[in-house]
Formats: C-alpha cells, sequence, structure tokens
C-alpha cells in the first residue's frame, strides 16, 4: 500500500514538472517581444516607444489567448495572421496609424 502511495506521488510530481513546459517562460516571453519589434519596424512612421508598446500588448494578448503549446504548434502562416491581427489592433487600442511604405496611412476613426 505504501509503495503504491509513493508511485503515485511520484507519478504526479512528474507530471506536474512536465507540465510546467507549456507555462510562458521569461525567455518566451522575450523572443514574442523582439519578434514583435523586428516586425513592426516596416512601419517607419512609428517611434521606438511606439513600437515598444505594441509589443508588449502583442506579448500580452498571445500568451493570455494561446498556451505556449499550442503557439508552438502552429505553422508559419498561422503565426504571420494572428501577428499582424494582433499588431492592428493593438495600434488600434494605442492610438496609433501604422503606415507602411507605398500604402495610404489609415485613419484610426474607421
Amino acid at each position: 500500500m505504501k509503495k503504491t502511495i509513493l508511485t503515485l506521488l511520484v507519478c504526479s510530481f512528474s507530471l506536474g514538472l512536465f507540465s510546467q513546459s507549456d507555462v510562458w517562460t521569461k525567455a518566451d516571453r522575450t523572443n514574442l517581444y523582439d519578434d514583435c519589434m523586428s516586425y513592426i519596424t516596416k512601419y517607419k512612421n512609428t517611434t521606438n516607444d511606439q513600437r515598444e508598446s505594441i509589443s508588449l500588448c502583442y506579448i500580452g494578448e498571445v500568451t493570455k489567448k494561446y498556451t505556449k503549446v499550442d503557439f508552438q504548434a502552429m505553422i508559419d502562416i498561422e503565426i504571420k495572421r494572428i501577428k499582424e491581427a494582433v499588431i492592428n489592433q493593438c495600434a488600434k487600442n494605442l492610438g496609433i496609424a501604422l503606415c507602411r511604405p507605398h500604402h495610404p496611412c489609415p485613419s484610426l476613426g474607421q
């Protein structure tokens, strides 16, 4: 009986350790932030402070909506579309118009 209980405790502890891989770590969040910062450099009309604000919003939204495992299992086009949608929504929420070269700058009132 004691061996059974001990075995169950060890198994539970082991599962707990493995499930921690689904937690967004500081390194994961830093990677999301850096990826977003480099992605939004194409918006030449933004300041560094604006890009930082958008990137912070981006990591907040992504880590709230998706688990680490689910996000990492996505293919590139899924991540690209999520990234564009979240960045645009964050910019809109922050009152920042994103203008790309050779494209008209959108109005925030729309």
